[in-house]
């Protein structure tokens, strides 16, 4: 089966200077304009086997980052396990935070759509809802946070897996299902409002959840730069059922005239 997916991508930036400042970059969109953040709000369709949608904030590299995204959406991925798939994730994840300096105020959520599968990963404060097409109520993504062993483990001479672990982190969320809604939020819009409120917006107002967000995160505080992506699974039809369909109607309407 086929999907495409209606993105909705927001980004308003703050009126004061911060050390970090926050993007997104959605299958080749993106809010970055010649290595700045901006304000930019969006609405496409994206389609193929292969997205990246993901909030970063760091301190600098804002262009390196996008470009590093955008080859790593354009690179063929031959391998359809998905412990395969989301192994390759967990290396872009990996590759991103090094970009960002792994500095302690990075942040990263992502979702990775790879065929018939969706999966997430990110680092630092990672903040991604969902809600499906048979509930009214959305949910926050968590996942597996490090043990203090992995930590201990972290600090040994050759610990570079290990430390990968431990800082940044990914799994597979299962099959795409269509009419499911995926939102990504940055750190700091989830501060002013809250996971509480988040879920409450995106079940209430849906597509057009991240506007809704960003102009309530600034009434509340227009400091900071404020980030939000919608993601609507939508099925598509192969063209030749399409021209089928189409012959079909044809046919039965030239019956209807004849009779």
């Amino acid at each position: 089966m086929s999907y495409k997916f209606i993105l909705t991508a927001v980004s308003s930036v703050g009126d004061a200077h911060q050390k970090s400042d926050e993007f997104y970059f959605a299958d080749g969109l993106t809010s970055v304009i010649k290595n700045a953040c901006n304000s930019v709000r969006t609405r496409n369709i994206c389609k193929g086997r292969k997205h990246i949608f993901s909030v970063i904030s760091c301190r600098e590299h804002f262009s390196m980052l996008c470009d590093y995204l955008y080859h790593a959406l354009m690179k063929r991925n031959n391998d359809k396990v998905r412990i395969k798939v989301q192994y390759a994730l967990r290396a872009i994840t990996d590759e991103i935070y090094a970009m960002t300096g792994k500095e302690d105020d990075s942040r990263m959520s992502m979702l990775y759509i790879d065929g018939s599968n969706i999966y997430a990963s990110g680092f630092g404060d990672t903040h991604i809802y969902h809600i499906s097409k048979n509930s009214t109520k959305a949910t926050k993504v968590t996942f597996q946070l490090p043990t203090l062993s992995d930590a201990i483990i972290s600090d040994g001479e050759d610990s570079e897996a290990d430390e990968r672990s431990v800082n940044t982190w990914s799994r597979c969320l299962g099959k795409l299902n269509a009419k499911d809604e995926y939102l990504i939020v940055g750190s700091y819009l989830q501060s002013l409002l809250g996971d509480d409120a988040v879920c409450d917006v995106l079940s209430a107002s849906h597509i057009n959840s991240p506007s809704v967000l960003a102009d309530k995160a600034h009434m509340v505080d227009s400091s900071c730069t404020v980030s939000a992506l919608h993601i609507m699974v939508k099925k598509t039809f192969p063209a030749l059922w399409i021209s089928l369909g189409a012959s079909l109607f044809a046919i039965a309407l030239a019956l209807f005239f004849l009779i």
